[in-house]
């Protein structure tokens, strides 16, 4: 029975272990694991919804960045993987902070596309708060800091009172991906 109860002890550890590394709140695999495939990090219930490979560190090696939604809910996660010497990856980033979940009352999914540019990549998406504005939140790696840094966001197609668009842009300096939060206001 002691033995039953040691396993047990050991694969429930080992299992909040597992999600720890993958729901940390700072959305960095801080154990330094690798991945030889993307089916080896995305939970069980989760499906890819986009998938986009390029530079985005700007080393040598092809990154992964990935949007997962879990089956039949709203909830969406951003991973980005960087590629290794060996063809495996690391975990990069692991948030639910970057990109919008459908809006429960309108049903109206605000995910439009995600694209990238040689060091940088951009989400765009419907910002119900605002007229339903698509924004465009531009992110650019720095080596300096090892991370990526929110660089513009931009509104475009913004419906004010006589129903013309409205186009803005902001610049950023220093507001980190691992800080971002879509919920805010930049």
């Amino acid at each position: 029975m002691n033995r039953i109860y040691n396993v047990l002890i050991a694969f429930v550890g080992f299992f909040l272990l597992g999600c720890t590394a993958f729901q940390s709140d700072n959305g960095k695999d801080g154990a330094g694991n690798s991945y030889q495939s993307l089916n080896e990090i995305i939970p069980l219930k989760y499906e890819i919804e986009d998938k986009i490979d390029g530079n985005f560190n700007l080393d040598e090696f092809t990154d992964e960045l990935v949007l997962i939604r879990m089956v039949n809910t709203n909830d969406r996660r951003l991973l980005i993987l960087f590629g290794k010497e060996d063809g495996r990856f690391s975990l990069h980033l692991n948030s639910d902070k970057i990109v919008r979940n459908t809006d429960m009352l309108s049903q109206i999914d605000p995910y439009l596309e995600v694209k990238h540019v040689k060091g940088e990549f951009s989400i765009r998406q419907l910002d119900l708060k605002k007229n339903g504005c698509e924004v465009v939140h531009t992110f650019k790696y720095s080596t300096e800091n090892q991370d990526f840094n929110l660089i513009s966001v931009e509104y475009t197609n913004c419906k004010k009172g006589s129903g013309n668009s409205v186009r803005t842009t902001k610049e950023f300096e220093t507001v980190n991906l691992l800080d971002f939060d879509i919920n805010k206001t930049y």
